[in-house]
């Protein structure tokens, strides 16, 4: 955790995407580790797992205890996605999660603000969730599968709300940037 490079833990940040079978595997072992970083790491994978996902949001539960803001702030975030996953989340539950995605550092909501923008497109929100995902894309940019996601599913949301020309030049910064 003293590390200047804690914004670059590779977290998992999709909603309801089964981890393949070495990846869940890899995951127990870093959970053995008994570390918070290498805990958050491994509950952000093995939550997609129904196997171990009441594992995973145990520990992502006991994390949000944790004297590292950066450690409990992640956790909490990690739980948004479970709730993404089971369906639509209410509009206080976004409300209380943008509130605090304000509270995390700026280096570590691009995840977050991913599972937001899940969040908002579930609720019919594309504008807020096109926002949400562009800041992915773009201040987040350092993990860049997320930001290719995030930018792709920008640009869906745009086609969705009838944006085709604001769509299609997102498909090509997508292409450009993430050949």
């Amino acid at each position: 955790p003293h590390t200047r490079f804690f914004h670059l833990i590779p977290l998992a940040w999709t909603c309801g995407e089964r981890p393949e079978a070495g990846l869940v595997r890899e995951a127990k072992a870093w959970n053995a580790r008994g570390s918070e970083m290498a805990r958050l790491l491994a509950a952000s994978y093995l939550l997609d797992d129904p196997t171990y996902r009441p594992l995973a949001e145990n520990i992502l539960r006991s994390l949000q205890a944790s004297a590292d803001s950066r450690v409990s702030g992640l956790a909490r975030a990690q739980e948004w996605r479970s709730v993404v996953r089971l369906g639509q989340p209410t509009a206080a539950q976004v409300a209380s999660w943008k509130h605090q995605l304000r509270s995390l550092p700026g280096n570590l909501r691009g995840g977050p603000h991913y599972v937001l923008g899940q969040a908002l497109l579930r609720r019919q929100q594309h504008g807020d969730a096109t926002a949400a995902f562009l800041w992915t894309s773009l201040v987040h940019n350092n993990d860049h599968y997320l930001a290719a996601r995030a930018t792709r599913q920008a640009a869906d949301a745009l086609l969705a709300t009838g944006h085709d020309q604001q769509a299609r030049t997102l498909y090509r910064d997508l292409a450009r940037r993430f050949p």
